[in-house]
């Protein structure tokens, strides 16, 4: 089993929308996504791999949030943007999408977007007063897909250049108050 395999497999356990996409071609586009995200937009991997997460955007969508992500990824920095979104219905809805590279032991390069529905301006200012909690939440998928690899395939050793809390995704959750969904 391939460690781009192993890393699908961990994440297709994770309870967070989640989706990886390839850098290395050109537009970025999904290699994956999870359980969680299907459910989030209604949307199936069979569907969106080979595309850009652009298909999620539409009429309300705020070119400036679109803008951010994109310099996020171009820089290779954590990024982390509220969003308007799509789901595949065509009911909005408001997105935190929190974007990290991430680098398997055999060189892949990944980027791993993880995807947080809130629902009022309330929860807003709360996602961003709590945003260093978010970038924890973030590095805690990060940890978990390395922790639960390795005991699997010893070999498999994944990093993220800005993951270094090992903490409990769950955890924060409870800290939030259940903000996200």
């Amino acid at each position: 089993m391939s460690e781009f395999d192993i890393a699908c497999d961990v994440c297709a356990k994770m309870q967070i929308p989640i989706t990886l996409a390839d850098p290395s071609l050109e537009d970025y586009p999904l290699v994956y996504c999870n359980a969680a995200f299907t459910r989030l937009t209604g949307y199936k991997l069979s569907s969106v791999e080979g595309m850009n997460c652009r298909f999620l955007q539409g009429e309300n969508t705020n070119a400036d949030d679109a803008a951010a992500l994109k310099t996020g990824l171009l820089e290779r920095n954590w990024c982390a943007q509220t969003i308007t979104n799509y789901r595949q219905d065509g009911i909005e809805f408001n997105n935190l999408v929190v974007l990290q590279d991430l680098v398997l032991m055999d060189g892949t390069r990944l980027v791993l977007g993880c995807q947080y529905e809130f629902h009022t301006a309330t929860d807003k200012r709360h996602v961003y007063a709590h945003l260093v909690d978010v970038e924890k939440i973030s590095a805690a998928g990060f940890a978990m897909v390395e922790a639960a690899a390795r005991p699997r395939r010893n070999t498999l050793l994944m990093r993220s250049e800005n993951a270094m809390m090992k903490i409990q995704t769950h955890t924060i959750y409870r800290n939030l108050g259940g903000v996200f969904t």
